[in-house]
């Protein structure tokens, strides 16, 4: 009863005519009604309209981004305005990787790949960036057939290699591990592929990015 008062309240306090009072309580009832109830539907509505209220509060749009593509019918195309409405507020190296990630997801890869491109352009010492685009030239070769791919791989892994330990290194890391597997299938090595994701998938069961690699497999 107490958490339902205090919802009420909140509902209340979201049709506040000040902009920045309404998406405060919007937010609040975001985490309430979605994050506690586990309901990301709820979350992708209420986090949304607290990003329309003020497109610059970054947990909003976290929120509203998580629901729409956690939802049980991920929203893709509102997944990917919510990214493009956060890209006129700030557009940063962060915000260009979500756009790609979404458009990859959508199908969209030659999009994705002139997105990645262009993000390198204003970004050319992103490591995640360089990332991105590696990956999703093993994964959608069709898009580019002559892209040097062993090229931009050589170049990735000596800057790799040049960094310093932690947690920037783990997470590139896992995406050039990524990169590697799928590498492997599209060499034919499929077996070899499989074994490699089923050792690591065993030793993080609850990665997202090395199950969708496991979904690009079983499709192989």
């Amino acid at each position: 009863e107490r958490i339902q008062a205090v919802i009420v309240k909140l509902e209340r306090m979201a049709e506040s005519p000040d902009a920045r009072t309404a998406a405060q309580a919007l937010e609040s009832l975001a985490f309430a009604k979605g994050m506690l109830a586990f309901d990301p539907s709820a979350l992708a509505r209420d986090a949304g309209r607290a990003v329309e209220k003020d497109p610059h509060r970054q947990s909003s749009f976290e929120m509203a981004l998580g629901g729409c593509i956690a939802s049980k019918e991920p929203d893709l195309g509102r997944a990917e305005r919510l990214v493009r409405e956060r890209a006129r507020v700030r557009d940063d190296e962060r915000v260009q990787l979500l756009l790609v990630k979404v458009l990859d997801r959508r199908g969209s890869g030659a999009e994705a790949l002139e997105t990645v491109r262009r993000a390198r352009g204003k970004h050319p010492e992103s490591s995640e960036l360089q990332a991105a685009e590696l990956l999703l030239l093993v994964k959608r070769p069709e898009i580019d057939p002559g892209a040097d791919v062993d090229a931009l791989s050589d170049a990735m892994l000596k800057r790799f290699q040049a960094m310093p330990d932690g947690q920037f290194k783990m997470r590139l890391s896992r995406q050039f591990f990524g990169y590697s597997v799928i590498r492997l299938a599209l060499m034919g090595e499929l077996d070899e592929a499989r074994r490699r994701l089923r050792g690591a998938l065993a030793q993080n069961p609850g990665d997202e990015y090395l199950a969708e690699i496991d979904r690009l497999l079983r499709e192989t």
